[in-house]
């Protein structure tokens, strides 16, 4: 995930490694006494200077590493520039800085997949709202390189620490990072449910069905079985949901979330969902989708631990070996769409794409809630009460 990542003359340079001081001899001493303790002050004084000198020795491959990092991306030698960063890693295990500027090498050497990992780790750890903001914007980069709406990265990063370029990617854009629609989606009308689940393309495998009540059947086991006189929501494949109810014609059902993204390789797209409100005018469906990007990972042997392959991993490199296996990187998002209960229209909808979860404060989620006067959103950007809609009005 990510922010203002950068060379010389862009929008921003690359996060400056912030000052670090060696711990105090005190704490050095108390998280790291031997089960022999020194007998003698001046044995503890010498026991803590050694220990003083290591982390020194620490400090500075730490910085030499960085330094090293921060040019080798500077003349474009991205390899070197992702060696760099991990040695600095190893002499600072889990400093989101390191873990920042590998993600950002690592987006300018178009390994988006690489970059998302290193970046969301680096949000996870980061404390300081400059390295948040920073690491957001280049999130917000990364999804822009894989044509995914990277409004919700440039916001959030506007909001830990705004710059003109996180505002010139907002520009002309709600601040608020969801996406709101109200473009009306008409119901259409079916026989029954047999009618319906012969124009959808239902993952299904076993034998077709020939009555409305065995359509009903598979198309509503996923989903609870369609219980009482509804509405219900069902879905078609792992594409579409629907709100369906009853209608003079038999059966009646609006569209109101179809799965977005891209899924690459095996990774497949999903959507699901169910009634979150109703009203006397209307109903609020929430439906949770999301897309997945392949990611190739070593597993160790007892199968618990699933990691990025690296040289410690037998056969890293090589994807038939056996420790190699395929994973996605899932991208998640929810949809929150408001049907008039009167013409089975869909008015408005609202989806808030959430697939930096890892790395979010709860102060930076966006909040939706329904109630009898609209969609109210709050969070970064956000601070505003979407109305329902009139009947039959978008």
């Amino acid at each position: 995930m990510t922010v203002v990542g950068c060379k010389r003359g862009a929008a921003a340079d690359a996060p400056k490694a912030a000052p670090s001081a060696s711990p105090s001899a005190a704490a050095v001493a108390s998280a790291t006494a031997p089960l022999n303790q020194p007998s003698s002050s001046a044995e503890l004084k010498a026991h803590q200077m050694r220990l003083d000198e290591a982390d020194r020795a620490r400090v500075v491959a730490y910085r030499n590493a960085l330094l090293a990092g921060r040019r080798a991306t500077k003349e474009a030698k991205y390899d070197a520039a992702a060696k760099a960063f991990t040695a600095a890693l190893a002499a600072r295990p889990d400093d989101p800085r390191a873990y920042a500027e590998r993600g950002y090498a690592a987006f300018l050497a178009k390994d988006y997949v690489a970059a998302q990992g290193d970046l969301a780790q680096a949000a996870e750890r980061a404390n300081d709202r400059v390295l948040r903001a920073q690491t957001f914007f280049n999130l917000g980069l990364v999804r822009e390189a894989l044509a995914v709406d990277a409004t919700s990265a440039f916001a959030l990063s506007n909001y830990l620490h705004p710059s003109a370029a996180a505002q010139k990617k907002l520009a002309g854009k709600e601040t608020c990072p969801v996406e709101i629609s109200r473009t009306p989606v008409l119901e259409k009308n079916f026989g029954d449910w047999l009618a319906f689940f012969s124009a959808h393309p239902f993952d299904y495998t076993g034998t077709k069905p020939t009555s409305s009540e065995a359509a009903r059947k598979v198309v509503c086991e996923p989903t609870g079985g369609c219980p009482g006189s509804g509405p219900w929501v069902v879905t078609a494949g792992s594409t579409k949901a629907y709100l369906v109810r009853k209608s003079s014609a038999g059966l009646a059902a609006t569209s109101v979330a179809t799965a977005t993204g891209t899924g690459m390789g095996f990774c497949p797209l999903s959507i699901g969902g169910e009634i979150l409100q109703r009203t006397s005018g209307s109903v609020v469906v929430r439906a949770n989708g999301g897309w997945g990007t392949e990611r190739m990972m070593c597993v160790s042997s007892g199968g618990t631990d699933y990691h990025d392959c690296g040289e410690e991993d037998q056969g890293a490199g090589d994807p038939e070996t056996q420790n190699w296996v395929r994973g996605c990187d899932w991208h998640p998002y929810t949809q929150y769409s408001v049907v008039d209960s009167a013409t089975g229209t869909l008015t408005l909808s609202v989806t808030v794409y959430d697939d930096m979860t890892t790395g979010l404060k709860d102060s930076e989620r966006i909040r939706v809630s329904a109630n009898e006067q609209g969609i109210a959103l709050s969070g970064p950007g956000c601070s505003m009460t979407l109305p329902l809609p009139s009947a039959g009005v978008p």
